[in-house]
């Protein structure tokens, strides 16, 4: 009895520890042989590199238009002055020679007059006063009044035609019509040039 009893025991004993040593190795070969589960896991990606701060365009200041150069009051009032005394050259022979032309044309006194008179006394100081209100305009940026400047210089042409025919001035006679050009040569652009000058923006400002 008592040898049977040992017997048993021994065996419960080996058994135990082949129960042992199998269960954690049919585990480890189970492991083995299960195929591997892909990774749920995000992939790591390597950082990025660190980007430069960009930097703001420069705006770039554009100059303003630099204004056109303009004469001072000497060199002004000596190229407008040159200015109408060449259109005073062309003008008044040319206004007196068509005014008598169209005087000699009517039969009626008064209808060829009337006419002559226009042209000769109205005409020149247009050309003179308003040549030399261009001239400073384009070279000294703002011009006198045209209208003053016109009005004197038509009262300066009346005035020395009236002092012309008193003298005998003809259109007939070459010479005191040269007389008459040259006088109205000094007269009319010095007028026109002076009003222009004293009629300009920058001249009443300073006053």
């Amino acid at each position: 009895m008592h040898a049977c009893e040992l017997k048993w025991r021994a065996h419960a004993t080996v058994a135990l520890w082949a129960a042992l040593w199998l269960l954690p190795t049919a585990a480890l070969a189970q492991s083995e042989s299960a195929p591997a589960e892909p990774s749920t896991s995000a992939p790591t990606t390597a950082p990025l590199p660190e980007q430069p701060p960009v930097q703001p365009p420069i705006a770039v200041k554009k100059s303003p238009p630099k204004p056109a150069p303009r004469l001072d009051v000497v060199k002004l009032t000596g190229v407008s002055f040159a200015g109408g005394a060449a259109a005073t050259v062309i003008a008044v022979p040319t206004a007196l020679l068509l005014g008598s032309l169209i005087g000699s044309l009517p039969p009626n006194l008064i209808a060829a007059a009337v006419p002559a008179i226009l042209v000769a006394g109205v005409v020149p100081p247009v050309l003179v006063a308003g040549s030399e209100w261009l001239l400073q305009a384009w070279l000294g940026g703002e011009a006198g009044s045209f209208w003053w400047s016109w009005g004197a210089t038509t009262l300066v042409h009346v005035s020395a035609l009236v002092c012309g025919a008193l003298l005998g001035v003809s259109t007939s006679n070459a010479v005191t019509l040269a007389g008459l050009v040259g006088v109205e040569a000094l007269l009319l652009p010095t007028t026109a040039t002076a009003v222009l000058l004293l009629t300009r923006p920058e001249a009443e400002s300073e006053k």
